[in-house]
């Protein structure tokens, strides 16, 4: 498969906060923060039309109560990476005109793509969290740094470019190519300490 890449939309901070709105009605009871991450978050950059958002919950909180919450809500579980390169989190979707027969839970076997539902576009990928984990920081370290040094983010969304243009198993796969940059990124980051908010 190609990668999407679309150029920045000034519409893609609407989205985050309508979504940002739905997600606080269907778990507000839980006490989440809930941040607009990857490149749809940074200003300029071009980027896949999906929502990324981060979702961090206290580290004592059971992950169940929230994710039946998300899944009532029309938000689709995907265990497809879990215990693997998304250690320590859930990932759900939401995707467009799915109608009434969209899953609640997707379990995809390992070098599986996700059937029928990569018929339809994904509008929104959940990252759900402890709130001081690895995972958050790294989020928001990341996003926050290429926010403010635009020649980073000229470099990222080159090698973005040249990944986009080639044929992938599935859209993680063209994550982990990414995996050298992001990790240069965070290094730069962490070592000026750079803050998360």
């Amino acid at each position: 498969m190609r990668i999407l890449l679309l150029p920045y939309d000034h519409e893609w901070p609407a989205h985050f906060q309508r979504e940002r709105e739905n997600l606080t009605a269907l778990i507000g009871n839980f006490s989440p923060a809930i941040e607009h991450i990857g490149s749809t978050a940074v200003e300029g950059m071009t980027a896949k039309p999906v929502i990324d958002i981060a979702i961090g919950f206290d580290g004592s909180l059971e992950m169940d109560g929230p994710v039946k919450a998300l899944q009532a809500g029309g938000y689709i579980y995907v265990r497809k990476f879990e215990g693997d390169t998304l250690s320590g989190r859930k990932f759900m979707i939401r995707v467009d005109n799915m109608g009434s027969w969209a899953p609640r839970e997707l379990l995809i076997p390992e070098g599986g793509n996700m059937p029928d539902i990569d018929k339809f576009p994904r509008r929104v990928h959940l990252h759900i969290v402890e709130a001081d984990s690895h995972a958050w920081k790294s989020h928001l370290i990341f996003r926050n740094y290429l926010r403010t040094h635009p020649d980073l983010a000229t470099e990222y969304l080159a090698l973005k470019m040249q990944l986009a243009s080639q044929e992938w198993e599935d859209d993680h796969d063209y994550a982990r190519a990414k995996g050298a940059i992001v990790r240069k990124i965070e290094a730069l980051a962490n070592a000026e300490k750079w803050p998360l908010a």
